[in-house]
């Protein structure tokens, strides 16, 4: 049977305050803010997105069956449906989810992850600790939502409210304990989690990323800091808790917030939670886990040092929902990696491939050291920078990647509304010809790109692709195209077999056979 709640109460439960009024006995069966999801019975809210003002739309929504809409704006024709004015559409959407379907994540433990890089890993690292420790926990991520095993499509690191309560919904009504779930600077910014109660968060690190959104470095930090000063530290919680990089400025400002207990967590020797004797091989790091329960010996089976971090902050995590070291240990073993994160991809080619969502500076630089020090033959990399994003790391990340590979390939990731040669040109600037660069190329047909990489690949070699990851698409205009790079590999390595088997059979062919 499908859910209805006067509107009058669901602003109450919201505490949302209405600046007009409305029909006190008029009911809506959800809470929606695209009309493409308005349904008979919808509460449509209208708010000014980046590219779009739902504002515009008010009529469609009506169309489409909306019995009342939420706007911020006071110079709106009549929609034919009753409207109600609020102070600030987003918050409101957030807050009108959460509970229409009854505040989920007060019955939940609720961890918020966020930093620049390592959150998707982070998560679920989390999430790993956590079962080991005993709760049945749902993951939502960059990657998707994972509740019992089912996977639920997120177009966003963190979804758009309606989805977001409904996926916290979802996993109270099976039965989970906790959920983790990545937060980033968009979500915390345009209000995305209003109406969430955390229990706790967890910082990675923070380095200039999304400055399309933030004006600076100073209010992507600031961003990133007010979730745990506003949804953590004030989340209602008894005893909410902060897990923060002491290697990170941000983290290390942090430190000093009230109403939050905190654990620290690093490289150094300050941190509660450190890493020590860390030796790192393919697929595989060890290294002594120091917590204040004592010690471990930790086989984290992933690729990069640039993880011992990650497992650190889930390590603490798990202390702070008081999970006992062995077990802790237990998750992170249990921990297999995340779609994209340093992927190899299994194809009988005589070097190695692998896939890897960096497509930051400070993550194309910790992942193409780690190609480096993991091939004895040469690095190739693939790779691009997105579209409508900071302008100024394109030459930089072009920069690190020619100090580090032996030939590249510059291509498209994203692209969007600019014009791919632009973004080129920007990361070009910064590759220069110099050891151990022999020579680069440009190919903005990301597919010919692939191919062309694999194709100058030889034996022992590792070829490098940067930026997809997980994303089994690419962003060109306003249309997201199929593409996958793991498929464009595997095709090459299917096409590259059969040319061999070719080849055998040709030698094997007595000479002046017919």
């Amino acid at each position: 049977m499908d859910k209805s709640i006067a509107l009058a109460e669901l602003f109450r439960l919201a505490g949302v305050a209405p600046l007009s009024a409305f029909p006190t006995g008029l009911a809506v069966t959800g809470v929606v803010e695209s009309t493409s999801d308005v349904a008979p019975g919808s509460l449509f809210v209208a708010r000014k997105g980046e590219t779009h003002d739902g504002h515009r739309f008010l009529a469609d929504a009506l169309r489409r069956g909306a019995h009342a809409a939420v706007v911020e704006r006071e110079d709106l024709p009549s929609p034919g449906i009753p409207v109600i004015r609020v102070p600030d559409s987003r918050e409101a959407l957030g807050r009108l989810c959460a509970a229409f379907h009854g505040f989920p994540s007060r019955g939940l433990l609720l961890i918020g992850v966020t930093g620049t890089d390592g959150k998707t890993t982070t998560t679920h690292l989390t999430a790993s600790v956590l079962r080991a420790g005993g709760r049945r926990t749902a993951v939502i991520s960059s990657v998707g939502g994972q509740i019992d095993g089912d996977h639920y499509s997120t177009e966003n690191t963190t979804p758009p409210p309606p989805l977001l309560q409904r996926l916290l919904a979802e996993a109270s009504a099976r039965g989970n304990q906790a959920v983790v779930m990545e937060v980033s600077s968009h979500a915390v910014v345009q209000r995305r989690i209003e109406g969430c109660s955390f229990q706790g968060g967890i910082l990675t690190n923070v380095a200039a990323d999304h400055l399309e959104l933030h004006a600076s470095l100073k209010e992507y930090r600031a961003a990133k800091k007010r979730f745990f000063q506003h949804y953590v530290a004030k989340s209602g919680r008894e005893e909410p808790w902060q897990v923060l990089n002491t290697d990170d400025p941000t983290g290390r400002s942090l430190r000093s917030l009230k109403r939050v207990r905190t654990f620290l967590y690093g490289l150094g020797a300050g941190s509660l939670l450190r890493a020590e004797e860390i030796a790192c091989a393919k697929r595989r790091i060890a290294f002594r886990l120091i917590t204040p329960q004592g010690d471990a010996r930790v086989l984290l089976p992933l690729t990069g040092s640039y993880n011992v971090p990650n497992a650190l902050a889930a390590a603490a995590a798990g202390l702070a929902c008081g999970v006992p070291l062995e077990r802790i240990r237990e998750g992170l073993e249990a921990f297999h990696g995340v779609p994209g994160r340093f992927a190899f991809v299994e194809c009988g080619l005589p070097f190695d491939a692998v896939i890897d969502y960096a497509h930051t500076p400070q993550a194309v630089r910790a992942v193409a050291e780690e190609g480096r020090r993991l091939t004895a033959g040469r690095l190739l990399v693939v790779f691009s920078a997105p579209g409508g994003r900071w302008v100024q790391k394109r030459a930089e990340m072009g920069r690190l990647v020619g100090e580090r590979a032996d030939y590249a390939v510059v291509t498209t990731d994203n692209p969007g509304r600019e014009d791919p040669e632009d973004i080129a040109r920007e990361i070009v600037r910064g590759l220069k010809r110099r050891p151990p660069l022999e020579g680069f190329d440009v190919e903005l047909d990301r597919g010919r790109a692939v191919e062309a990489a694999l194709g100058a690949a030889r034996p022992g070699d590792l070829v490098l692709l940067l930026g997809k990851g997980h994303e089994e698409y690419q962003i060109i205009g306003e249309d997201r195209v199929p593409f996958s790079e793991r498929e464009t590999i595997l095709r090459y390595a299917e096409s590259w077999k059969q040319r061999a088997r070719r080849e055998t059979a040709l030698k094997e062919c007595p000479s002046g056979a017919a």
